[in-house]
């Protein structure tokens, strides 16, 4: 599935072949898109100026592979989401696309919650394109889906030495767990977040 799910400057009197100025939109993952999404995410959890350098080109296989497996079991209880930017077009060329932020969410098994709850993960976005609400519509869109499956939360985990992207899950609605899954909270490096889903949004669109 490649639907657009949200657009941020498409003008509608004009439709997406006339696009006049950059524009971005958030979609499912497609079996193309997987190579730049490996990608994506080994730059921003692995940047080369990281002690894992060295080993970037192993882990971005590794990121591809898992990728494509969790893609081909085409589970009903699993999305992922890319956000795609896509440029003017010049000299009547269609407009290139370029993927510059992904996210994934499906139903995980915590042992805090000790049932199988949605479980957002792999939020990244490139540096360049920070700022630009892309996150926060990523994370719109994994919401939407959760609803759809009938959730009441959904959780994610960050680490705590992240400051910046806590402030953007406290941002969009994103609290601390009360309780810890691990039994040693002090000892942990990441925290347990979770927002509560909001019914009535249901039936909105995105």
């Amino acid at each position: 599935m490649t639907d657009s799910v949200i657009s941020n400057s498409l003008d509608p009197c004009r439709g997406s072949l006339d696009l006049v100025q950059p524009s971005w939109s958030i979609r499912s993952v497609a079996d193309q898109d997987l190579l730049k999404v490996a990608q994506l995410l080994c730059e921003s959890f692995y940047p080369p100026s990281s002690q894992w350098r060295w080993a970037l080109p192993v882990l971005r296989v590794g990121i591809y592979q898992d990728l494509r497996t969790r893609l081909m079991t085409q589970s009903p209880k699993h999305s992922c989401f890319v956000a795609v930017m896509t440029h003017p077009r010049q000299n009547g060329q269609p407009g290139q696309e370029k993927i510059v932020g992904t996210v994934e969410v499906a139903l995980r098994s915590l042992w805090l919650v000790r049932r199988p709850v949605p479980y957002l993960s792999n939020l990244a976005v490139a540096p360049n394109y920070r700022r630009q609400g892309i996150a926060q519509n990523l994370l719109l869109a994994c919401e939407q889906v959760a609803i759809t499956w009938k959730a009441d939360f959904l959780y994610l985990n960050v680490l705590k030495t992240n400051s910046a992207a806590q402030r953007l899950y406290t941002k969009a609605g994103y609290c601390p767990e009360l309780k810890s899954p691990w039994p040693r909270l002090g000892r942990s490096k990441r925290l347990l977040l979770r927002r509560q889903l909001s019914k009535r949004a249901e039936h909105q669109g995105l």
